[in-house]
């Protein structure tokens, strides 16, 4: 990672978060993608097609791929440069609460993570990091709280998912925390477990815009990212995924699989 990109990611971020403060003094013209629960934004185009062209401007023989219609037929792990965007993550926070959303970048090379970027916009704490760099937060070192038994912590999810148990056993995992946390953005979810507010993240099912940032930032730091079963995520299949404290994710595991926590 050179620090002449990392200078320029940083300054096409902060562009773009201001691009979003402007418009929340307004009506924002919102349309439905999945259900009512799933929005889209004139300004997730917007914010997209802004971050794109500063990517093909500078990188033209990078590959791209954003959460609002990019092309992802040329997107692999042997494509090169890859370059993950989400332009707003936590869209219904945006629309509803003019907060607690992010903008988030991840860049892979060779299918191998390479740098990650989360930014929230409305703290304007961008938390970012590169492989043999470390992860910081606007400069600073990020420097983990541990969190060492599931009992010790909170888990993270959606509450629909735990309150009608969507995965076998997640209810018992919410009964061994000490609570359960919803934020509406997985970006900012993930960042709650590296930085040990949360014991652990529940997801059914991540996109590649979703989980890309969170997953360069988790290996650098060594927290496991995982299927529930404990076996690998491959970013570009959509699936159920657990983040977890390094001393937390085999109790996940085991309380997922047997409904028990054996010790």
């Amino acid at each position: 990672m050179e620090m002449h990109m990392h200078a320029q990611i940083l300054e096409w971020l902060t562009t773009a978060g201001e691009r979003l403060k402007a418009p929340l003094r307004q009506d924002l013209t919102v349309a439905e993608k999945t259900s009512a629960k799933d929005l889209v934004t004139e300004m997730d185009h917007q914010t997209e097609e802004y971050l794109l062209g500063k990517i093909h401007q500078y990188y033209p023989d990078h590959h791209t791929i954003g959460e609002e219609g990019s092309d992802r037929s040329k997107a692999s792990h042997d494509c090169g440069y890859l370059w993950i965007i989400d332009p707003i993550d936590g869209t219904m926070n945006f629309v509803k609460q003019k907060d607690h959303f992010a903008i988030v970048l991840a860049i892979y090379k060779d299918g191998q993570p390479l740098a990650g970027y989360i930014y929230n916009v409305m703290r304007d704490h961008c938390y970012y990091g590169w492989v043999g760099a470390g992860v910081f937060l606007n400069g600073e070192p990020v420097v983990p709280l541990e969190i060492s038994d599931i009992r010790q912590g909170l888990v993270s999810g959606n509450m629909d998912m735990y309150a009608h148990e969507k995965y076998p056993n997640c209810r018992k995992l919410l009964d061994y925390s000490l609570g359960g946390r919803y934020n509406g953005s997985g970006a900012l979810s993930i960042l709650d477990v590296l930085t040990g507010r949360t014991a652990v993240y529940l997801s059914l099912g991540l996109e590649p815009w979703d989980l890309g940032a969170g997953h360069v930032l988790a290996e650098i730091l060594g927290f496991p990212m995982t299927r529930p079963d404990g076996s690998s995520v491959d970013i570009f299949h959509k699936g159920p995924v657990i983040f977890a404290q390094p001393a937390v994710h085999q109790q996940v595991i085991e309380i997922l699989k047997s409904g028990e926590l054996n010790d």
